[in-house]
């Protein structure tokens, strides 16, 4: 029981800090938003507009997070690439919003819904927000130690 307690562990204490740091990144980009559009969008002021990013950021970072510890086990993260961390960032992050995409377009309506354009386009705005922040996260990681 110990062994399976020491290598679980690590994982979700990794998948919690990476969550946590896009969050954050995340979060200042809901308050910019926010603060930009100055009106409400989709209805949520700019409280709701940062808590709904910060989510969202929390979330696509956990699933990069379970992605590079699935699909890159047997590598050491200082060795991975950027452009290898920048997919599956960008992986990470698209699941949310493409996820909400496949329930809009077969809703239980009878029919298949149209394509969102507006959802294509927060598709790839989280596929780039992902993509900045799995680079960023591995440049963390590659980082010597402070002295």
């Amino acid at each position: 029981m110990r062994a399976i307690e020491r290598n679980v562990h690590p994982k979700v204490r990794a998948v919690t800090a990476v969550a946590l740091l896009w969050s954050c990144v995340w979060l200042l980009m809901g308050i910019a938003l926010g603060t930009y559009d100055g009106s409400d969008l989709y209805g949520s002021s700019l409280p709701g507009l940062a808590v709904v990013w910060m989510v969202w950021g929390g979330v696509s970072g956990a699933v990069f997070a379970v992605l590079l510890a699935v699909a890159e086990s047997g590598r050491a993260l200082v060795r991975l690439s950027l452009v290898r961390s920048a997919v599956w960032g960008a992986l990470g992050s698209m699941t949310l919003p493409a996820a909400t995409m496949v329930m809009d377009v077969f809703g239980g309506h009878g029919h298949v819904a149209p394509v969102d354009w507006a959802g294509v386009l927060f598709l790839g705005l989280s596929a780039a927000l992902g993509s900045a922040c799995a680079v960023g996260t591995v440049a963390v990681v590659r980082r010597p130690p402070h002295r």
